[in-house]
């Protein structure tokens, strides 16, 4: 049976128009990336995936269910992504021009590069994209690892509300985490020993996760919803 994993896949609604629109099976699975990367990373058993790269959100499958917290986009939601850390640098930048905040190097340096003018930022901002502020994400973590305050603030922070998506998904009932992203490595060491503790390699990548979906669908591998030693 074709197992797809699409981005676009959220909820029913968006499974029933995906596959209308699509080629026609006999059998059809449609789930989400994250969904194919949970069940890759642990093998179809419990855990849990949190994302940070231009965006953040986190997923786990438990006994076989699927649980999301966060994710939401970059204007309501996405706490300890880079395009958060990004935009936390511009704000530092612009309170640092109103004397609202200590100048450092990092506050300099984000308006040297986006202004020189408070205008000119706020010009920049006017189109920026998420990935737009996520690019400056690794330049806040560089002053961060140099010792500037406002940047140690910054990830901190971004730390923080990582850390809070982890304590949500433990209380869902994952007992291990892989973080992934293109800031899982660097913002590994800033994590507490607790959050430290949870974080295991996966197991395999969305592709596998996908292929056991498959099975999963095809009845050739009993899901954890069907088998719960699968999930332990």
């Amino acid at each position: 049976m074709p197992a797809w994993a699409w981005p676009a896949v959220t909820n029913d609604d968006d499974r029933l128009r995906t596959r209308a629109a699509g080629p026609r099976f006999a059998g059809l699975t449609l789930e989400t990336d994250a969904h194919t990367a949970c069940l890759g990373a642990f093998s179809g058993r419990d855990g849990a995936i949190l994302i940070t790269g231009t965006g953040s959100a986190g997923y786990a499958l438990v006994q076989g269910r699927p649980h999301i917290v966060g994710g939401w986009g970059f204007e309501v939601s996405d706490e300890g992504s880079g395009a958060s850390i990004g935009r936390d640098a511009v704000r530092a930048a612009l309170r640092g021009h109103d004397g609202l905040v200590a100048e450092t190097a990092l506050t300099r340096h984000v308006r040297a590069a986006l202004g020189p003018t408070p205008a000119a930022i706020v010009a920049w901002a006017d189109r920026a994209k998420p990935a737009d502020y996520g690019k400056l994400a690794p330049e806040v973590l560089a002053f961060a690892a140099q010792g500037d305050l406002v940047a140690i603030a910054i990830i901190g922070q971004a730390v923080a509300n990582l850390e809070s998506y982890m304590h949500r998904l433990v209380a869902l009932g994952a007992p291990r985490l892989c973080l992934m992203g293109g800031l899982a490595q660097p913002l590994t060491p800033w994590l507490s020993p607790w959050a430290q503790s949870l974080l295991v390699e996966p197991e395999g990548d969305a592709l596998e996760g996908s292929l056991l979906l498959a099975r999963f669908g095809a009845g050739t591998t009993p899901s954890p919803r069907d088998n719960p030693n699968i999930s332990r």
